[in-house]
C-alpha cells in the first residue's frame, strides 16, 4: 500500500508487489536486519541503501493527470531515509511524497 501525503488532503493507492520485491524486503528487513527495525537507523552502508533503493524502484505507481493514466516507478526518498522501518519505507511518487507500506513478519 502506498500513501501519497499531500498538504490538503491524503491519498491512498494499493500497489500490488511482486514476490520479488516482497522477498527482497524480507530478506533485508528480517534477514539482515533480524527483524530489529530501522527507524532513525542512518544507513552508512552503501549497499543496503541500494539494496532499498533497487527494491523501491522496481514497484510501478499509476498516476493520472486528470486527462491520462502512466504508469512511473516508485523513488526512494533519501531525505527521509532514516524513516525508513521494514514496513515503512519513504518513497517519491510523481503526486509528491509518499510512504510504501507492505506486510511484514510484525
Amino acid at each position: 500500500m502506498l500513501s501519497a501525503e499531500w498538504t490538503r488532503s491524503q491519498a491512498w493507492s494499493v500497489c500490488t508487489l511482486r514476490v520479488t520485491v516482497c522477498d527482497g524486503l524480507r530478506a533485508l528487513f528480517e534477514g539482515h536486519f533480524r527483524g530489529a527495525g530501522t527507524w532513525n537507523y542512518i544507513w552508512p552502508d552503501e549497499q543496503e541503501r541500494a539494496k532499498l533503493r533497487d527494491l523501491d524502484e522496481d514497484i510501478t505507481y499509476w498516476a493520472c493527470d486528470g486527462q491520462s493514466e502512466e504508469p512511473h516507478l516508485l523513488k526512494l526518498d533519501v531525505d527521509r531515509i532514516r524513516e525508513a522501518d521494514e514496513a515503512w519505507i519513504p518513497v517519491l511518487t510523481p503526486d509528491g511524497p509518499g510512504i510504501l507500506l507492505w506486510y511484514s513478519s510484525d
